[in-house]
């Protein structure tokens, strides 16, 4: 009884990428793109033939999840990075309103700095006067931290990381007009404290 003639794909799988058979049937572009895949999986070339010649999903979902994974912890930690940032800026300007004690005892104890802890009384008691929902002064609310990232008329109001180039704290500090708190003296120092 002679056997039954496998397919160049089955055969494929069957010896890996890197196989005759599949040099004959594939595109030279098409296996290099079967052998980043591999590298960037972290398979060897063979099961990833297996893999992309018509076997089943699972093995490909399991191929390839240590690499999704890794992707979405890196976007993760950027995406928390920018937010801790953000609310450093935030809590800098609002302690600067309130005096410096509460950031000294934050830092000293090495307890992290929380918006709705830390800022968000402080905003409410120096700036929502001015900066409401209702009654956003230059189009800027400073009511909730998604406002806040917003930003209003002349632009974001904090830029995380660069604390320095942040209109909220620019114009605490007086290097922009109007200086804010509206009426009261400029805050100079308070970029110095990040």
């Amino acid at each position: 009884m002679k056997a039954a003639a496998r397919s160049p794909a089955r055969e494929g799988a069957r010896l890996g990428t890197d196989s005759p058979v599949l040099q004959k049937t594939d595109p030279p572009e098409w296996r290099q793109h079967k052998k980043g895949l591999a590298h960037c999986a972290g398979v060897g070339q063979s099961r990833l033939g297996a893999l992309l010649n018509g076997f089943t999903l699972s093995r490909i979902v399991s191929a390839t999840s240590g690499v999704v994974e890794q992707l979405a912890q890196k976007n993760a930690v950027r995406k928390r990075r920018g937010r801790a940032l953000v609310l450093y800026a935030l809590a800098a300007a609002a302690l600067a309103l309130n005096g410096l004690g509460a950031i000294r005892l934050s830092q000293e104890t090495g307890e992290r700095i929380d918006y709705y802890r830390d800022v968000h009384s402080i905003l409410a008691a120096r700036c929502l006067g001015c900066h409401s929902q209702e009654k956003r002064s230059g189009g800027l609310s400073l009511a909730t931290y998604e406002d806040i990232l917003d930003g209003g008329r002349n632009g974001t109001a904090v830029r995380p990381g660069r604390s320095d180039d942040s209109l909220v704290i620019r114009r605490l500090n007086g290097s922009v007009s109007p200086t804010m708190p509206l009426g009261g003296e400029p805050l100079a120092g308070l970029s110095h404290f990040w």
